[in-house]
Parts: C-alpha cells; structure tokens; sequence
C-alpha cells in the first residue's frame, strides 16, 4: 500500500466519522427539542 492509498483512506474514515458524528448530534437535538421534560422522564 502506498502512502498516497493510505492518506485516502484517513481522509475517507475521518470524513465517515465526522458525518457520523454530525449526524449523531442532530438525532439527540431533534430528540430534545419537541419535550425536554417526557424524554428525560423517560431515562431510568
């Protein structure tokens, strides 16, 4: 593997992880945003 290959796939995992990440963040924003109160009633 060269190390051309090798900066391509950091850079691909590295942009996975962040739309991963960024779209982690909007599922719990949009989870919290309807109630606050029933989502948090709803943790043990």
């Amino acid at each position: 593997m060269s190390s051309e290959d090798k900066i391509k796939l950091l850079s691909n995992v590295i942009k996975y992880m962040f739309e991963t990440e960024v779209y982690l963040r909007v599922q719990e924003l949009l989870l919290l945003s309807p109630s606050k109160s029933s989502v948090h009633n709803s943790i043990p």
